[in-house]
């Protein structure tokens, strides 16, 4: 389905920097006004690249707005969530050819460079605010099957950095953004990660759920890509590690990455594992050693448990 749109109803939360408490609702036309006005900073900053500078520049928010501006933008002050939601594609070789296909794309409505000028991002309009997380897994993974590799960071209160773009594409004419997806980074509206029982379809006892925890906590999700024949190819510049899939190399692009002992897999070349999906140890164990057999994964738990216990009382 597609909709008209207008600049002018197009409404963001605006921050004068990222210490400013002081939040204020600006429209979509007075953004790109504004951001003329900001251009030799962000030309400034595109040249010198000192972080203090980006911080220093004002923000917009387009995914949420807030209960009290006076009280900043914390999670716990969102009032509602819009249907606007950024995107970002990080430090691409060709930026104005990466601008070209995204504009093919039918629910893409704004695209400009970032404020690095080495990437781009974009907009899109979702259809159900409610679903807005669900809505972000399923654009990553679309994205994914049209070569596109999203950021996935994705917080409706992120702030977005004021860039400059003398040839920003603006459509007024778009396709709302109707896909939903439960795996990715966000397992669900809640925010909790009871990924595997809504994945699987597998009710756990909760005896069950705590080996879950356990094993998670007490196992690396590096050490068992590594096991089934991944490749750490260091780090990017958020600390995450990179890893290439089996049967690649340095000179391939990476094929995910894994933070606070997650692994989010951008790859549609492994045959266990899902492109914009994020994986806990469990959730490997379950896909490369069970291939996908969450019921033996838990089975292996309890009985390795039951061996430990077994073996403690003989020894005592």
């Amino acid at each position: 389905m597609k909709i008209q749109l207008n600049p002018d109803t197009i409404k963001f939360t605006f921050i004068p920097n990222i210490w400013s408490t002081d939040l204020r609702v600006i429209t979509m036309s007075q953004y790109l006004e504004a951001v003329n006005y900001y251009r030799g900073r962000v030309l400034d900053y595109r040249e010198v690249g000192d972080p203090a500078m980006k911080k220093a520049m004002p923000a917009i928010i387009s995914g949420a707005r807030f209960k009290d501006l006076s009280k900043g933008r914390d999670r716990n002050n969102i009032s509602y969530l819009t249907s606007y939601a950024t995107f970002d594609v990080d430090y691409v070789e060709d930026v104005e050819g990466t601008k070209k296909k995204l504009s093919e794309i039918p629910y893409v409505f704004f695209i400009m460079k970032s404020v690095s000028g080495k990437g781009v991002w974009g907009m899109v309009a979702f259809k159900n605010p409610s679903f807005w997380y669900w809505h972000f897994n399923a654009l990553i993974k679309d994205m994914q099957s049209r070569g596109i590799v999203l950021d996935p960071l994705s917080d409706p209160n992120r702030l977005r950095f004021f860039s400059y773009d003398e040839e920003y594409i603006w459509k007024p004419e778009v396709e709302i953004f109707d896909k939903i997806s439960h795996e990715g980074v966000n397992v669900s509206k809640r925010g909790n990660d009871n990924s595997v029982q809504r994945d699987y379809g597998q009710d756990f006892s909760k005896y069950e759920w705590y080996l879950i925890g356990k094993f998670n906590s007490e196992n690396n999700a590096e050490d068992i890509l590594e096991e089934a024949g991944w490749i750490v190819n260091g780090e990017d510049r958020r600390g995450r590690v990179q890893m290439l899939r089996p049967g690649g190399d340095s000179t391939h692009a990476n094929s995910g990455n894994i933070q606070d002992n997650k692994f989010w897999c951008w790859t549609s070349s492994d045959r266990h594992l899902e492109s914009g999906c994020l994986y806990t140890p469990f959730d490997l164990l379950v896909r490369i050693k069970y291939r996908g057999k969450a019921k033996k994964a838990i089975r292996s738990l309890v009985d390795a448990t039951d061996r430990r216990k077994r073996i403690f009382n003989v020894v005592k």
